[in-house]
Parts: structure tokens; sequence; C-alpha cells
């Protein structure tokens, strides 16, 4: 077994233990500091790893784990994105005085999920990292114990996504029996062996294995959860909704498909292409009339999925390139949002739209950024979310 390969794994989850234990038994005066900083470390020197793993090609656990260049590119990703994450969770977070070991512990292992699912070759290993990258979610939404809002939101959010996940095992459940297989590459060549006919049990599979992940990535009509969730999740948890849990959903999606069902590729790329369209609409409309800002971002984020979503249903080399691009404006644009979001929270009290209110003469720094960021979302050039429905629509 080739454990080197998942050094940058197990140095995450070595600190999340190390960040626990810490918050046990080292009283000092600004936890918060002390266990993100120690996090971010972890992070940076997970990323340090990747110097001395092997690169491409390598397989773990009999090929349930393998390196190559999509891999490496998201697991990077997401340990970045992580340090983001924990970065503008420090100052949030002080305010909870209890279980913060508790909170980066979680946040670590949600951050392990997604580099697993960038990795998966193998139907159990997708959805045993979708739900390492779920569980602790829906506790990190139920942080704020005491706010009604926080409870109502992370039982909502638990109980569809043991929905959601109960479907996405069915589906998986229904492939491993027409091919007795649960790795990608062994039932992608059987599906070719059988001559690609597709049965009323793949069809049945394929529409459970979209709706199990739809609701991952918050795609409509799958999205429900999402608006109430992220207005009662504290908002450093709200980013990693946004980003970190949201993109990994689109990772396990895409290495199940492109790699498992090559063949029926002309069956789920039209149901993909519905849901994208509904997203598309149905995300950007009812985003016009909030009044909450974690609510907007939300439906924001609906609609941009359903943009990546076009990407995925026209399946082309180039449309893959262009997710990684959107990827990246994606992550800039709305972990900057948030960002500013934060800090009008804590300055004002509010994540109300209204709170926005007079931010460009109180703080033109602020102002101006958040109107960098919210042009970006919108799509308008020259940002980053221009480039990237640019690069969406030129493969599309």
């Amino acid at each position: 077994m080739n454990l080197n390969l998942l050094l940058p794994e197990i140095i995450v989850f070595s600190f999340s233990l190390m960040v626990l234990f810490v918050s046990l038994f080292w009283n000092n005066r600004k936890p918060s500091l002390t266990l993100g900083l120690m996090s971010i470390a972890g992070l940076l020197l997970a990323i340090g790893a990747f110097v001395v793993i092997p690169r491409v090609g390598a397989t773990a656990f009999g090929g349930m784990f393998v390196a190559d260049g999509f891999s490496l590119f998201f697991r990077v990703l997401f340990l970045n994105l992580a340090a983001m994450i924990v970065l503008l969770a420090i100052d949030f977070m002080r305010e909870f005085q209890r279980h913060l070991g508790e909170f980066y512990f979680l946040l670590l292992i949600v951050a392990l999920g997604a580099m697993l699912m960038s990795s998966a070759n193998d139907l159990i290993m997708i959805f045993l990292a979708l739900e390492l990258l779920s569980l602790p979610s829906y506790i990190l939404v139920g942080f704020a114990k005491r706010d009604p809002r926080s409870n109502e939101a992370a039982l909502k959010y638990f109980l569809l996504g043991v929905l959601a996940s109960a479907m996405l095992l069915y589906g998986m459940s229904l492939i491993f029996g027409l091919t007795g297989s649960t790795g990608l590459v062994d039932i992608a060549s059987k599906f070719e062996a059988s001559g690609g006919s597709a049965g009323p049990a793949l069809l049945v599979a394929i529409i459970m294995i979209i709706a199990g992940f739809g609701f991952k990535i918050a795609a409509v009509p799958f999205h429900f959860w999402s608006p109430d969730t992220y207005e009662g999740a504290p908002t450093s948890v709200t980013v990693l909704l946004a980003t970190l849990s949201m993109i990994g959903g689109f990772v396990g999606l895409y290495r199940l498909f492109f790699i498992a069902l090559p063949d029926y590729l002309d069956i789920w790329t039209k149901v993909i292409f519905i849901l994208a369209f509904l997203s598309m609409t149905m995300g950007s409309l009812i985003a016009m009339s909030q009044d909450n800002l974690k609510r907007l971002l939300a439906y924001s984020g609906i609609a941009h999925g359903g943009y990546i979503l076009i990407a995925f249903s026209v399946a082309t080399f180039d449309s893959q390139w262009s997710v990684l691009v959107y990827f990246l404006a994606y992550i800039f644009m709305t972990v900057g949002a948030f960002a500013v979001a934060m800090v009008v929270e804590r300055a004002r009290g509010s994540s109300e739209i209204s709170a926005l209110g007079g931010l460009g003469y109180s703080n033109p720094f602020l102002g101006v950024t958040m109107t960098i960021f919210m042009m970006s979302l919108v799509g308008l050039p020259p940002f980053a979310g221009f480039i990237g429905k640019l690069y969406v629509f030129k493969s599309a």
C-alpha cells in the first residue's frame, strides 16, 4: 500500500486531532487565534507535502485512491481554500468561547473529505468521502446552538442531507448490482463490454445519483435547504458550505459520471442540462427579491452552480478546463463577498442587505471591495466572474 500518496491527508488528519487535544488540555487567552493558526500551519504543511509524493499514476487501497492531474489540482485547491476559510473564521469565532477546538477539528475534517473525494476512484471511496464532507457540516451549521435559526438550519440540513445520501447510496447499489464492481474504471469497462445498452435499472441509478449529488451542490429542485441553512449558520460556516462543500460535490459528480459512465453520456448530460437551466433561471430570479445578504449569496451560489453544470452537460475537453477556471473565479468572488459580509455583520450586528447602506462613506475600502465582488458575481467585465462565464460559454 502506497501510504506516501496520502501524506497530505495524513497531515491534515493529524493536525485536526492535535487541534482537538490542544483545546482540551491547554487554556490560553486567545483560543480562536491559537487553534486557527495551528490549523493553517497544518494545511500549509500538507500543501508542502506534495513536493515529496508521487504526482500522477500512483494508486492506494487497491485502486480506490488515485493520483492524477485532476486530483492534484483539487487537493491543492481544497487545502488553500480551507486555509482561507480558517483565516476568516479566526476573528469571527472569537465570540464563541467554548468548543472552538471542535470547530476547527470539524473544519479540517471537511477539508479532508473534499481531498479524498478528488482522488476517489471507487464508489465506496466516493460515498465515504462525501459523508466525511457532509457529517461535520451538519454539526458546524448548528454550532451557534443558542440561536434558534442555527438549530432550525442544522435540523433541516441534516434531514434532507440524510435523504440525499440514501438516494445516492441506492443509485450506487444499483450500479454495483449491474456490474458486480465498485471500481469506476471496472464499471466503465463492464458497461462498454455489455454494448452500452441502458436498461430501466441503470436509468433509475443515474437519476438517483444525480438527485443525491444535486442536494450536495444545491441544484434546483434540490436546493430548498440552501437559503435557510446559509442564513442560520454562522457566517464562517456559510463560507465553507458555499465553497468547499459545494465544489467537493461537483468533484464527486465529475469523477463518477466521466470515469464510470462515459458510455451513457447522452443520457446523463441531458438530465444535468435540465438542472443547469433550472438552477441558472431560478437562482437568478429569486436572488433579486432577497433582503438578507446571506440568502442572496445562497441563491447566487445556486445560479453559479447552474453555469458549472452547463459545462458538465457539454462534456468536452474544453468544457472541463472551463470548469476549473470557473471554480477559481467562483472561489475568489464568493470568499471575498463573504469576508466583507462578516466584517459588516460584526460591526453593525446584521446580515441584512440594508446593513451595507453607507458603507462607501464609513469604510470606502470595504465599499469598493464589496462592489467589485458583487460585479464579479453578476458577471460584468472585466472581473473574474465574467471570465469564468466566458470560458463556459465558449466551451458550450
